[in-house]
């Protein structure tokens, strides 16, 4: 989509030597220049593609799965490294001749590539820095230095971000940046307001709303920037457009910044100061905010660790501008899940608005992002006959009601990138937490977290023994919870159980444990002796129905049994 508003004069004054030319450009056509400004040539489409997935994720190394995704989809070349190679040494011969000193700038490490720059030399680190920068300013109570550094940030969108260059790949981060900007021409209007620069910020404001139709903020400072010049009439006018649109596109009534806004005029008060307004955030008293769609955590949940704290620290990392994602990727039956649900109410006071959670079916039953789609707008308000009928109008829609919000989002058993891509949110206030059997490495700015069977220092672990053997009391047999695993696992695959010769994982993992607690509970009193070393089981037990009935329980073995033969071979 193109923006109607790139061509306007964000910037309040001149300041030269605030914003220095920068060398790469995204935020419009991909652009390289030289020291002395002139543009250089790039190369072909597959140069381009590749210097724009790494200069949207400026000083991070991008994996060689994404990169490969954003050139070609989902079908590479068999020659796809060597072709990569060759593109990464044509884009240093180019960044080469725009500096004498770009030795280095792209370097390869065992996992990808990564662009290394500086925020004056590529204008998305230049204008974040900048945006930064004016909303630090409104702290000390100076607006126009608040003001002078928003519009410095937004006068280096030269359009619609990477224009020209159509890559599915990195549509999610361009739509992500395309709402920074929004958010960002927001509180440039905030501090134009308190300048009393309202007739001159009406124009501006018209333009951002045809580009954003949804965004309710933006409708209530032109409201409020028409009030403050006067022109209370066509205030009211823009109030009742966006009515019709909420309406219309969402089947909601309009929110609370809005409705003030609206009263406002109505009451013929003045614009009022952005302090004193109710912030983006703020959910209206009826709403349907916080969303609490977790499932229960595992009251016993134990082990994996650093894999909680690398988890908790991605998706809430310190001064990021971007949406927070994370991909939990393992085997069946590994415990992806029950660490996402541990992770997500461990985090719940990060996002007060609440959590979303929904099961994708995995591989072998996919489920539709469409219908998905429809229950969550259902879950935030929007009413049946309202909700649009194509995914995309829908994704919009789920966009457009979560913009603003601190929303964490679980997609538990997402197949593929593309079943994930609609249900991702747009701004960077919420969070994504995806579990996959494969990395999903084709999300854009996304984190892989790899889920790997216990450790053998977890696996041994006294509260995870306690988990599965219990501390007084008596469980299976160490190979009746590996049949039942076993069975837990094939389910999972979808593939048939071979119980009988059934070799257990390199650990002992949650579903072993959820395996054993919805065994049925019995006394068996006073536990033997403990055994030391793995002990036979014995000839006389019980002979074990065909098929076990519901309810039937083996032999009772000792708790130091099922520890001995447990830690018999070290871990599972």
């Amino acid at each position: 989509m193109a923006l109607p508003y790139s061509g306007l004069t964000w910037r309040k004054r001149t300041n030269s030597g605030r914003c220095p030319p920068v060398r790469l450009g995204v935020l419009g056509p991909l652009t390289v220049s030289g020291d002395d400004g002139t543009p250089l040539h790039v190369g072909g489409v597959k140069r381009r593609a590749l210097l724009a997935a790494l200069a949207l994720s400026p000083n991070q190394t991008v994996p060689v799965d994404r990169l490969t995704a954003v050139l070609w989809g989902d079908e590479p070349p068999q020659s796809y490294v060597s072709n990569l190679q060759t593109y990464v040494s044509g884009v240093r011969r180019v960044l080469a001749r725009a500096d004498a000193a770009a030795d280095g700038r792209i370097t390869h490490d065992t996992v990808g590539y990564r662009l290394t720059v500086g925020d004056a030399e590529l204008d998305l680190l230049l204008f974040r820095s900048r945006l930064r920068h004016g909303r630090e300013a409104p702290a000390g109570g100076d607006a126009a230095a608040a003001a002078e550094a928003l519009g410095e940030a937004l006068a280096l969108w030269r359009g619609e971000p990477l224009a020209g260059l159509d890559l599915a790949g990195l549509t999610a981060e361009t739509d992500v940046l395309t709402d920074e900007l929004a958010g960002a021409a927001e509180d440039w209007a905030i501090a134009g307001l308190e300048l009393g620069d309202g007739a001159a910020l009406a124009p501006r404001l018209r333009a951002l709303i045809t580009a954003h139709p949804l965004r309710e903020r933006l409708r209530a400072l032109l409201i409020r920037a028409l009030a403050a010049a006067g022109r209370q009439a066509e205030a009211l006018e823009v109030y009742r457009e966006g009515c019709a649109i909420l309406a219309e596109e969402l089947g909601i009534e309009p929110g609370a910044e809005l409705r003030a806004a609206h009263g406002e005029v109505l009451r013929g008060d003045d614009a009022a100061p952005a302090a004193e307004r109710p912030p983006a955030a703020a959910p209206p008293a009826n709403g349907p905010f916080p969303l609490l769609q977790l499932p229960y955590d595992i009251p016993d949940f134990t082990g994996r660790d650093r894999h909680v704290r690398q988890v908790c620290h991605a998706l809430t990392p310190d001064g990021t501008t971007g949406l927070p994602l994370v991909t939990v990727s393992g085997s069946p039956g590994v415990g992806k899940t029950a660490l996402a649900v541990h992770v997500a109410h461990r985090l719940r006071p990060e996002f007060p608005d609440g959590q979303l959670f929904a099961h994708l079916g995995g591989a072998s039953r996919p489920r539709d992002p469409a219908q998905i789609l429809a229950e969550w707008l259902r879950a935030l308000g929007v009413a049946g006959p309202r909700i649009p009928d194509d995914t995309a109008e829908r994704a919009a829609a789920f966009r457009s009601r979560l913009a603003d919000r601190r929303v964490l989002v679980v997609l538990d058993d997402a197949a593929e990138e593309a079943q994930v891509r609609p249900l991702l949110p747009g701004t960077s206030g919420s969070a994504v937490l995806v579990t996959a059997r494969n990395r999903l490495a084709g999300l854009a700015g996304g984190r892989v977290v790899a889920l790997e069977p216990l450790s053998q220092l977890e696996s041994r672990d006294a509260n995870l023994l306690d988990t599965v053997a219990g501390p007084g009391g008596t469980e299976y047999h160490l190979h009746d919870l590996l049949r039942v695993y076993a069975r837990e696992v094939a389910e999972l695959a979808a593939e048939p159980a071979d119980t009988a010769a059934f070799d257990a994982p390199a650990g002992v993992t949650l579903a072993l444990a959820d395996a054993v607690a919805r065994r049925e509970p019995k006394s068996y009193g006073t536990p033997p002796e403990p055994v030391d070393e793995l002990v036979t089981p014995p000839a006389d037990e019980p002979a074990r129905p065909e098929a076990d009935p519901p309810g039937w329980l083996p032999a009772p073995a000792a708790p130091d049994r099922v520890r001995a033969d447990l830690l018999r071979d070290g871990p599972l």
